[in-house]
């Protein structure tokens, strides 16, 4: 019995911290792949948001952040579906909300594509990412 409990335990911990983790990683690698992307999402950050921290109805707002909801569905779908999907997309878009309107991201010459199969997908050495903080006269 204090097997079961144990295994349950890690699982939930690793369904809720690290398949979230990985998903921001993609994401900001993505977006730093591509500048236009980054600067239109960001564009849509900074005029829900007016220089405030994001809300449920802000989030809501955003329509670059959430595009193509369908297109990429890490959590599954149907009745097997990851039971903390809402959770996961909320703190994805506001993790990325906070981050874009107040950083700008590109990848470093470091940084060499190599997806792994572990738990999940996951960048096999990290995405080294360039960060350079976005000044205050650069916002609109």
């Amino acid at each position: 019995m204090n097997r079961f409990i144990v295994d349950n335990c890690k699982n939930i911990y690793l369904a809720g911290y690290e398949t979230t983790a990985v998903s921001a990683i993609w994401c900001l690698m993505l977006l730093a792949s591509n500048q236009e992307w980054q600067d239109r999402v960001r564009e849509d950050v900074l005029q829900v948001c007016k220089g405030q921290s994001p809300d449920a109805n802000m989030l809501r707002k955003m329509k670059s952040v959430c595009r193509l909801p369908h297109l990429y569905m890490p959590f599954g779908v149907g009745p097997r579906a990851c039971l903390g999907q809402n959770l996961a997309m909320v703190e994805l878009k506001i993790l990325l909300a906070l981050l874009l309107s107040n950083f700008s991201f590109s990848l470093s010459p470091k940084y060499r594509h190599s997806p792994a199969l572990r738990l999940v997908i996951e960048p096999g050495n990290g995405v080294h990412l360039l960060v350079r903080k976005l000044s205050t006269s650069a916002l609109p």
